[in-house]
């Protein structure tokens, strides 16, 4: 009968530690990896981005590259139980994006409190996963009104960025 009970104790704290292995990831160990963005409704259309989230040496840090544009090394992040936020300079701005746990593989939240952002995780063979589309974009004269920021590369005097407005009235 005692080795019974060791024997089902033993079978108990076995199925105990596998329970333990099985659970979700949380907090620190939910963010990093590779990330693939959408910050939907700016004046300059939707931005898509990957965001690679790395931890070394106990602190979180990265880079996002802006899709067909920049790769920009982040600056601070802010890490918080369910939820990071990212500070980084882009089109010399100071900007942020604060992202939340949806689930396993997915995020959501906002940059600068002001466009929505919704993200996906990026699977281990490097893939981007296709169900993060873009919302339906303004089409026409109106697409071009508003603030843009233009990045001219090769130019004979070197690269040059611009800043340029149409239909604004400010």
């Amino acid at each position: 009968m005692k080795k019974l009970n060791v024997f089902l104790a033993e079978a108990f704290f076995l199925l105990f530690s596998f329970g333990a292995v099985a659970q979700t990831k949380t907090g620190a160990d939910f963010f990093p990896g590779k990330w693939n963005l959408l910050v939907a409704g700016t004046p300059n259309g939707d931005i898509k981005m990957i965001v690679t989230l790395e931890r070394k040496d106990g602190n979180l840090g990265g880079t996002i590259e802006i899709v067909d544009y920049e790769n920009i090394k982040i600056s601070k992040i802010d890490e918080k139980e369910s939820s990071v936020t990212l500070y980084f300079n882009a089109g010399d701005h100071d900007l942020f994006i604060l992202l939340e746990k949806k689930d396993e593989n997915h995020v959501v939240g906002n940059e600068m409190d002001l466009f929505d952002v919704k993200g996906e995780r990026i699977g281990k063979t490097g893939s981007v996963n296709a169900n993060i589309q873009a919302q339906p974009s303004v089409t026409g004269e109106a697409y071009f009104i508003g603030k843009w920021n233009i990045l001219a590369k090769g130019l004979p005097q070197g690269d040059t960025k611009m800043v340029t407005g149409y239909g604004c009235t400010s």
